[in-house]
């Protein structure tokens, strides 16, 4: 085998994962054609878009396609471009190039111009790489709330009383950042795992954490809303428009089914948060703007970095990991959190490591 072979990885066999038809396997694999950048992947991030793929539910566009495996940090195995070199740590963002392969693999191979793998592949200092964290979906938390910033033309939140539905990694993140740009912040969650889960972090105050049976206590309480389940129905809608105050606003984030609608007049709030829309809502006599923006891009992710870096007491994103697992358990695990039958359900994040 030529050295030139083993440097760009042509032919030369590594472990990937691959899903099908709801199962997935790790397979011993081997690129037949030459990348301009490799990666060797160190931690891998689970995400709700990953289950949802497995279990066949979530809705992919032409223009997306399959996100499987896309939160990540490595180092960069092989570089044809000027800037990311050999040894670089890395983290990628997904909604550049399709032209990819999974980031639930030993090395993740990517195509595209010189400008897009820029954009896609980004350098990590030394001070973001001591730490268990990923990127994401921090950098769609930031997405999500300069979007709503820039609907409402506010520049920080003083003075605003914020409540989040939804406990999970992103709710708590929402937390994390409505928090620093001074807000007041309040999350609600059904399930009790999370809200012991997000009390022991011990960022926030213990009744800052509700049970999302309590949300009628706090009926026309908060300026925003922010709605963050992994699975967004009528009911989720319902409880956020009773928690807005009137003229308030509610940042869609979390998953929505394609064709859904709520509100007066049946308002398509799915289309709201994918194409970054605001519009004024009724419900139940109440005024309010409903807004939200879907996925991040190389700015966001830049703001993550920072924030993270600079100020990791307001941002403490490591705390977040609540099970680790190896890379061979990735299929076990993740199809049980996609079983419907005996699912389960991590109150954190879940981190798989590559140890080889």
């Amino acid at each position: 085998m030529s050295s030139q072979i083993l440097y760009n990885m042509v032919g030369v066999p590594y472990r990937q994962a691959r899903l099908d038809g709801g199962r997935v396997f790790i397979d011993a694999v081997a690129q037949t054609r030459a990348y301009p950048l490799v990666v060797k992947v160190n931690k891998a991030g689970i995400c709700r878009a990953d289950v949802k793929e497995v279990q066949g539910t979530r809705t992919i566009k032409p223009d997306e396609g399959s996100v499987f495996g896309h939160e990540f940090i490595g180092k960069i195995f092989h570089s044809s471009v000027d800037g990311l070199e050999p040894g670089m740590p890395v983290t990628f963002v997904p909604n550049v190039t399709r032209d990819r392969t999974t980031g639930f693999a030993q090395y993740f191979f990517i195509n595209g111009s010189n400008e897009q793998l820029r954009q896609a592949i980004l350098p990590l200092s030394p001070d973001l790489t001591d730490r268990d964290w990923l990127p994401e979906p921090f950098s769609t938390v930031i997405n999500s709330i300069d979007s709503f910033m820039r609907h409402a033309r506010l520049s920080n939140l003083t003075g605003f009383k914020v409540g989040v539905l939804g406990a999970g990694t992103a709710g708590l993140e929402f937390g994390f950042l409505t928090t620093f740009l001074g807000a007041d912040a309040t999350i609600f969650n059904r399930g009790q795992a999370r809200i012991d889960f997000a009390r022991k972090i011990g960022f926030f105050e213990s009744s800052k954490i509700r049970a999302m049976s309590e949300h009628t206590q706090f009926a026309n309480s908060f300026d925003v809303v922010v709605v963050a389940p992994s699975i967004i129905n009528h009911d989720i809608l319902a409880i956020a428009a009773e928690l807005v105050k009137n003229e308030g606003y509610i940042d869609l984030y979390g998953g929505l089914s394609q064709g859904l609608t709520f509100f007066d007049g049946d308002v398509d709030v799915y289309n709201i948060r994918r194409l970054g829309k605001s519009q004024t809502c009724t419900f139940n006599g109440k005024r309010f703007t409903s807004c939200g923006a879907q996925g991040s891009g190389c700015r966001d992710f830049l703001k993550a970095f920072e924030y993270f870096g600079r100020h990791r007491t307001s941002f403490p994103l490591d705390r977040l990991i609540s099970t680790r697992i190896a890379f061979a358990d990735l299929p076990a695990t993740i199809m049980r959190m996609a079983s419907s039958t005996d699912p389960i359900d991590f109150p954190g994040r879940v981190l798989v490591e590559f140890n080889d």
